[in-house]
């Protein structure tokens, strides 16, 4: 699993969750949650469960500019 940020051309700022492990195919997109605000985005992931949450083991900031 792995958690980003990036920025889409709109200005939008967005958090993605999503699983490495299945190489872009299906159910690659686990949560995508609108803000980086920490207590917004802690909120959605703690809905995903623990053990699934456990295996995040990369972070990493993107920021695309129009």
């Amino acid at each position: 699993m792995s958690l980003d940020e990036t920025c889409l051309s709109n200005g939008d700022v967005y958090t993605v969750l999503t699983n490495k492990a299945t190489h872009g195919g299906k159910g690659t997109l686990a949560a995508m949650v609108r803000g980086v605000a920490s207590d917004t985005v802690s909120a959605i992931l703690r809905k995903v469960p623990l053990k699934q949450r456990l295996k995040i083991k990369q972070s990493r900031q993107t920021f695309l500019r129009p």
